[in-house]
């Protein structure tokens, strides 16, 4: 089992748009209702600014509280974000490991941070050997849950 894992975050499109698609989506049913009832505007906009926050954030990691790296020391992660500072983090038993992407609902104390991280071409956030040491170590690490418990990751 490793150690240390430090991994970066860098921007990637593709990325971003898949964290846009769930309010891209509602958006364009909003516009399209719009036509005959002129009071879906109003949702529509506001989906389409959180689609464009959720670009932004999750795709071209712009915002002061949007994390930049993941950090892994022995039991412990810490988060790294755009200003610099750092937080230890617990991973919510929301996330998901699959082949090449990694969900991870992060809580560091501050505020809860969504990550999808992957090594797909046109989709690349990450480098292929740190996810790769990262998603070791989640699935591997002892947690601290009884068997009644619902497992960490499936």
């Amino acid at each position: 089992m490793f150690s240390r894992v430090d991994l970066e975050i860098r921007a990637a499109p593709g990325i971003g748009l898949l964290a846009a698609a769930p309010w891209g989506i509602p958006a364009i049913l909003f516009l399209a209702g719009a036509t005959h009832y002129v009071w879906l505007a109003a949702p529509a906009i506001g989906c389409v600014l959180a689609a464009a926050l959720a670009f932004l954030r999750q795709g071209l990691l712009r915002g002061s509280r949007t994390l930049s790296g993941i950090e892994v020391r022995g039991d412990s992660l810490w988060t790294r974000s755009n200003k610099g500072t750092r937080h230890q983090a617990r991973v919510a038993s929301e996330s998901r490991i699959t082949h090449r992407w990694l969900w991870l609902r992060l809580d560091d104390g501050c505020r809860n941070h969504t990550l999808l991280l992957s090594d797909r071409p046109g989709f690349g956030n990450t480098d292929p050997e740190s996810l790769r040491r990262l998603t070791a170590w989640l699935r591997y690490r002892q947690t601290e849950r009884n068997d009644t418990q619902r497992p960490a990751f499936r």
